[in-house]
């Protein structure tokens, strides 16, 4: 184990909306739709030479109308960090990107929990999700260039 290159400073939640579904029926639990979960990360970079960023990270489930689910939720979180280590302008930013929305989601997935468990049905635990995000090769702009057709 070693230290993080990433410090997460402070947090906070600046919104959280939380339903119980008065028409769930528990005799017949439906399951929480990957693709029902929209999670949306934002990145600032609040102050470069600093090496300060702030994020956000909105997560809203709102399933669909004939889905039998407990809870519907929204919830934004907003979060300060630094990076500790001298990485060059592209690492550090990837880092935090993935890092810095990662944590942020872990707090937000026990937020959910704790929100739900004092609803009336069953508490949610969100499920886990990586904000990894493969690199580019280089020439990846050059590969995406569609080809010229032969002239005829």
């Amino acid at each position: 184990m070693k230290p993080s290159p990433l410090s997460l400073d402070n947090y906070f939640v600046t919104e959280l909306i939380f339903s119980a579904n008065k028409a769930y029926d528990p005799s017949q639990a439906g399951e929480l739709k990957f693709d029902d979960l929209i999670v949306e990360p934002t990145c600032l970079n609040g102050e470069p030479d600093k090496h300060e960023w702030q994020v956000g990270l909105r997560l809203r489930f709102q399933p669909k109308a004939e889905a039998n689910y407990p809870y519907t939720f929204s919830l934004e979180l907003v979060g300060f960090f630094r990076v500790l280590s001298l990485l060059p302008a592209e690492s550090e930013e990837r880092l935090v990107k993935t890092n810095a929305s990662s944590m942020l989601y872990g707090a937000a997935r026990e937020i959910i929990r704790a929100a739900t468990s004092r609803g009336p049905y069953v508490a949610i635990i969100l499920p886990s999700v990586s904000f990894y995000a493969l690199k580019k090769p280089e020439n990846a702009e050059a590969a995406e260039q569609p080809k010229e057709l032969p002239a005829n």
